[in-house]
C-alpha cells in the first residue's frame, strides 16, 4: 500500500511581491511644552546624581540613565533615534517595564500597561544640556530640535537605583565576612573593550578585580565574574555601565531525586549494527560517557578543551542523556531501536563543576567553541545554570547560544529544567536558563508517550520572555512516576534498564526525531525545517492556548510516521529559504485544482533564525515576520484594492500570555496556528510574509537576510483524494519526501 509522505520544495511556490504600505500619523499625548515641563525636573535630579559619581565610576565622563517610553511609542518606527542623536546620547539597552502614563490618546483614563525602559548613555554634560533644552521648550511652548520636539515619546527619566542593578540578593548580602561571587553585566560588547578596562580599573579602587579571562561578550553586553565582600557589592554596582549584578549561579542539579525511581528493570537487547546514517554525528554537551561502556559502539567520548577530571555522578547523567538520544525510551526486555546517527559526546563538566560556579562559565565557553566550528547540524544540552529565566535581563548562556546559532544551520535542543519536588514559590516551576533562547528548541517533559497526556509535574514551565513567550517550545515524554518511567541503558550493567523522570532525557528524545528524519530523508530538509516540523506535528493539548506555559505548542510526535506521513484527505508541505530585510514573499497554499468541499482545516508553523540583541530584552530578536493569510483570490476589501482581503492568522492571542503588546507575535521566532474554514471561503489561498528588521530596538538601516521554514497542512475529511490531487497539480514543483534509506519501523 502506498504511503503518503510529506511534500518538500514548497519554496518553489513562493515569489517576491511589492511591499504593502500602511500606517498614518497619530495624535500626540502631550504638547512639547507639557512634555518638557514633566521631564526637565526629572533630568535635573538625574544630573545631580551623576555629578557625585567618582570619575573612575564614570569613564570618559559618561553615565547611564533610564528612560521610560510612553506606551504608545514602543515600536521600532517610534524609537527616539533623532532625539537621542540631537541630545548627544545613545541607547545601550532596554528592558520590559510597566507604567501608567499621565495622558494618552486612547479612549478612557490611563491605566497601567506594558512599556519599554531604555538605558541611555552619554557624557554627564550632555544630560545637563538636554535638560536646558527642555527648560527652553517649557518656557517658549515650542520646540525646534528633536531633543525637544520628540520629548512626548518619553514618559519619565531617572538615574538607575541600586534596586535596578542588584538582583537576587538576600539579606545576607551585606555580611562583612561573606565573599560573594558575582556575575556583573556591563553595558558594552566586545567592540567596546574600554568599558571593561575602565570597570577593572574602578574595581582596583575598591581593592577588587574582575576575572577578565572568563569575561563573555554577546551583542551589547559583557558578563564578567567578580569576587566581592558583602559591604562592597553596592559599590561595585555604582559603576555607571553596570546593568546588573547578581550572585553567580551554580550548575542545576543533574541527578533527579527520583532517579531510578522505578528501580532496575530488565535490560533491552542493544542492536548489533552501526547507525542508520553512519556519516551523521550529533553533539551532546554533558558530563561525559565511558568510552568502553555499553554505548561505546555508537558514541565517541571527547574531553572538551581545559576540562578537568570526570565526576562519576555527572558521567551517569551524560550516559542517560546519550542513551535517550540513541534509542529513545527503552522497553525493558525488548530489543532497542537502531540508532539513527552516532554521537560525539563532549564532556564539558568536571569534578569541580558542582562545587565551583566559575566552572559553569568554562562549560559555556567549551560549548560555544564547538558550536562555532559549524561542524554539527544537531546538538543537545541538558545542563545549565540553576536559575530561572529573568524577564528583565538576559543570561550569558542565552545570549551566547543565540549568537552562535543565529544562522539557523544547527538545531540545538535544551532541557527546560526540573523541580523535585514542585515548589510553591512566587515563580513556580519557571523554566531554567538557557530555556529562553530563541534560536534553539526548548523541551519540557510530558507524562506519557502516547494517549492522554499532560505536563509532567516536575517539568519547568513558561511563559518565557517576550520575544520567546511560548517556552518550552514543545514537550516530549520524559517519564512519570510511579508507573511510566523513561528507561535508559544502565551502563554499569546493560542487563538492566534504569527508570528516570527528567527533562534531561525528554530533550534528546525529541532531538532523536529530527535526527531520524534527517537520516531517512537526507539533506533535503535543513535543521530549521526539522525544527518547524517537530513543532508542527506536535500533539496540541486539549486545553489549547491557556496551557501554552504548561504545554508549549504540544507533545512531540511519538514516532517518525506521525511527522512524515499524511492521510489521504490531507497534505503537508515544507517551505524553506531566505528572506531579505524588508522583503515581502507570497507563498501559495497548495490545494487541489477541483473545488474543496466541507470543512477545511489549515495549519501552519513558521520558524526563523536571526541575530539577537541581548542588551535589548524587549527587542531581543533583530528580525520579525509579519504573516497575512489571503484566503480567497476573488474577494477584495474595496474596488481599488490590488490584493485580496486578508484574514488574521498568527496573532498575539496564540501566545497565551497576558500583558503583551498587540503586535508582539511579529517578533516570535516560532509560531503555530490552526484555523477551520468553510470550503467556499477558500480559493487559491496564499500566505504573504514580510521580514521586519530592527537593530537595538530601532528600525534597521541595513540587515542580513534571514533563514525561514514554513510548514503548512491542509485537511478536508470529505475529500479522501486530496493528497493525490495536490501531488498531481504540483507534480513539477513539489517533491514527495520519500525516505532514501530503508529502516525498521518502530512500533
Amino acid at each position: 500500500m502506498a504511503r503518503n509522505y510529506l511534500l518538500g520544495r514548497g519554496e518553489r511556490l513562493t515569489a517576491p511581491i511589492p511591499p504593502v504600505v500602511a500606517g498614518r500619523p497619530r495624535p500626540r499625548p502631550y504638547t512639547p511644552a507639557q512634555a518638557a515641563a514633566r521631564l526637565s525636573p526629572q533630568l535635573r535630579s538625574a544630573v545631580a546624581q551623576f555629578a557625585v559619581l567618582p570619575s573612575q565610576a564614570a569613564p570618559r565622563g559618561e553615565a547611564v540613565a533610564l528612560l521610560t517610553m510612553h506606551p504608545q511609542y514602543v515600536s521600532k518606527s517610534e524609537f527616539p533615534k533623532a532625539l537621542l542623536a540631537d541630545a548627544g546620547l545613545r541607547a545601550v539597552g532596554s528592558r520590559h517595564g510597566r507604567v501608567t502614563p499621565q495622558a494618552w490618546t486612547r479612549v478612557g483614563e490611563p491605566t497601567e500597561v506594558p512599556t519599554i525602559e531604555l538605558f541611555v548613555a552619554g557624557r554627564r554634560e550632555s544630560f545637563g544640556a538636554w535638560r536646558a533644552t527642555l527648560d527652553a521648550v517649557a518656557d517658549r511652548g515650542v520646540a525646534d530640535t528633536p531633543a525637544g520636539e520628540d520629548a512626548f515619546r518619553i514618559e519619565s527619566a531617572r538615574a538607575p537605583l541600586p534596586a535596578d542593578r542588584l538582583k537576587g540578593f538576600s539579606d545576607d548580602g551585606a555580611e562583612p565576612d561573606v565573599d560573594r561571587l558575582l556575575e556583573v553585566v556591563l553595558h558594552g560588547g566586545r567592540d567596546q573593550g574600554w568599558i571593561l578596562e575602565a570597570f577593572d580599573s574602578y574595581l582596583g579602587t575598591l581593592d577588587l578585580e574582575a576575572d577578565l579571562g572568563r569575561a563573555l561578550s554577546a551583542g551589547g553586553l559583557t558578563f564578567v565574574p567578580v569576587l566581592a565582600p558583602g559591604p562592597l557589592i553596592d559599590a561595585v554596582s555604582r559603576f555607571a555601565f553596570v546593568r546588573a549584578a547578581r550572585p553567580m549561579p551554580g550548575l542545576r542539579p543533574v541527578v533527579s531525586a527520583g532517579a531510578a525511581l522505578a528501580g532496575e528493570a530488565p535490560g533491552s537487547e542493544l542492536p548489533d549494527s552501526d547507525p542508520i546514517d553512519a556519516g551523521l554525528r550529533v553533539a551532546v554537551f554533558d558530563g561525559g560517557v565511558r568510552a568502553a561502556g555499553a554505548l561505546g559502539r555508537w558514541t565517541t567520548a571527547i574531553d572538551a578543551d581545559g576540562v578537568g577530571p570526570a565526576l562519576p555522578e555527572l558521567v551517569n547523567h551524560g550516559e542517560w542523556v546519550t542513551s535517550a538520544l540513541l534509542f529513545g525510551p527503552l522497553r525493558p526486555g525488548e530489543r532497542a531501536a537502531r540508532p539513527y546517527a552516532g554521537v560525539d559526546h563532549f564532556r564539558v563538566l568536571d569534578d569541580e563543576s558542582v562545587s565551583n560556579p566559575l566552572e559553569l562559565t568554562d562549560a559555556l565557553i567549551r560549548i560555544r567553541d564547538v558550536l562555532a566550528t559549524g561542524k554539527y547540524q544537531f546538538a543537545n544540552i541538558s545542563i545549565g545554570p540553576d536559575l530561572p529565566v529573568d524577564d528583565a535581563d538576559v543570561s550569558p548562556w542565552t545570549a551566547v547560544l543565540d549568537e552562535v546559532l543565529s544562522s539557523g544551520t544547527t538545531l540545538v535542543t535544551l532541557a527546560a529544567g526540573n523541580y523535585y519536588p514542585p515548589t510553591d514559590a512566587d515563580d513556580p516551576l519557571k523554566i531554567r536558563l538557557p530555556g529562553d533562547a530563541v534560536n534553539t528548541l526548548t523541551v519540557g517533559a510530558a507524562d506519557a508517550l502516547t494517549g492522554p497526556w499532560t505536563r509532567a509535574p516536575y517539568s519547568a514551565r513558561g511563559p518565557g520572555r517576550s520575544p520567546g513567550v511560548v517556552k518550552p517550545d514543545i514537550l516530549a515524554f520524559g517519564g512519570a512516576e510511579p508507573d511510566r518511567p523513561f528507561y535508559v541503558v544502565d551502563n554499569d550493567d546493560p542487563a538492566y534498564s534504569l527508570g528516570l523522570d527528567a527533562t534531561s532525557v525528554a530533550s534528546p528524545a525529541a532531538l532523536r526525531l529530527a535526527v531520524g528524519a534527517r537520516a531517512l530523508l537526507g539533506d533535503r530538509l535543513e535543521p530549521l525545517a526539522l525544527k518547524a516540523l517537530l513543532v508542527h506535528t506536535s500533539d496540541d493539548h486539549p486545553d489549547g492556548v491557556p496551557g501554552r506555559g504548561d504545554h508549549g505548542w504540544g507533545r512531540a510526535a511519538a514516532d517518525l510516521d506521525q511527522m512524515l506521513l499524511c492521510d489521504d484527505h490531507e497534505v503537508r508541505v515544507v517551505y524553506q529559504g531566505t528572506l531579505r530585510a524588508g522583503g515581502f514573499l507570497r507563498a501559495v497554499i497548495p490545494v487541489p485544482a477541483e473545488p474543496l468541499s466541507g470543512l477545511v482545516t489549515v495549519s501552519a508553523t513558521l520558524c526563523y533564525a536571526c541575530q539577537t540583541d541581548p542588551q535589548d530584552a524587549p527587542a531581543y530578536t533583530r528580525a520579525g515576520m509579519e504573516t497575512f493569510l489571503r484566503p480567497h483570490a476573488q474577494r477584495y476589501s474595496h474596488a481599488l484594492a490590488t490584493n485580496p482581503s486578508t484574514k488574521s492568522f498568527f496573532n498575539v492571542a496564540q501566545l497565551g500570555a497576558a500583558g503583551l503588546h498587540s503586535r508582539a507575535h511579529l517578533w516570535e521566532t516560532t509560531m503555530r496556528r490552526t484555523q477551520r474554514f468553510q470550503a467556499s471561503s477558500l480559493d487559491e489561498p496564499v500566505f504573504d510574509m514580510h521580514h521586519n528588521a530592527r537593530d537595538t530596538g530601532a528600525a534597521a538601516t541595513s540587515a542580513d537576510d534571514i533563514s525561514y521554514a514554513l510548514v503548512v497542512s491542509v485537511s478536508a475529511p470529505r475529500m479522501q483524494g486530496l493528497y493525490n490531487a495536490v501531488v498531481r497539480r504540483y507534480r513539477t514543483q513539489l517533491e514527495v519526501l520519500a525516505p532514501q534509506t530503508e529502516i525498521e519501523v518502530e512500533t
